[in-house]
């Protein structure tokens, strides 16, 4: 009976301290795991459409020529069937002012998927904050 009780108290004890997964919860995308988590993000995007993500990596960016558009990322590199490829979100770009190619930030922001338009289901990060560090993490995880 004590070690049921024990026992019975640890699992309460470990369900109160989980996520509630409430949108307000913060998602840390860790060097450690950073490929897992944004492999999850991606598939499983309805369960983090409108929560906070948090992560660093490379500022990047891309300019689509046949439309004059520019697009911006926060990636690492992995290794994939064909080299390097790139692993990250792209920036919603109102408001951004972009730092230098290569330039390692943290990006903080809501995730969004783009419901109209030839980019319908794509998903990007609208911005909440956008800092350049000093300090730079793992370039290929």
């Amino acid at each position: 009976m004590k070690k049921f009780a024990v026992l019975l108290f640890a699992v309460l004890f470990l369900t109160g301290c989980a996520s509630n997964g409430d949108s307000d919860d913060v998602v840390e995308i860790g060097e450690r795991f950073f490929v897992e988590q944004m492999e999850d993000i991606v598939l499983n995007s309805s369960r983090y459409v409108g929560r906070t993500i948090r992560y660093e990596g490379l500022f990047r960016t891309f300019h689509w020529p046949p439309t004059g558009e520019t697009f911006y990322y926060v990636i690492r590199y992995t290794m994939g069937c064909c080299g390097e490829e790139p692993r990250g979100f792209e920036l919603n770009p109102d408001g951004i002012t972009p730092f230098p190619e290569n330039a390692w930030v943290e990006v903080i922001g809501v995730l969004e998927r783009l419901t109209d338009g030839d980019r319908s289901g794509t998903l990007m990060l609208r911005i909440i904050s956008l800092t350049e560090l000093e300090a730079r993490g793992a370039e290929f995880v």
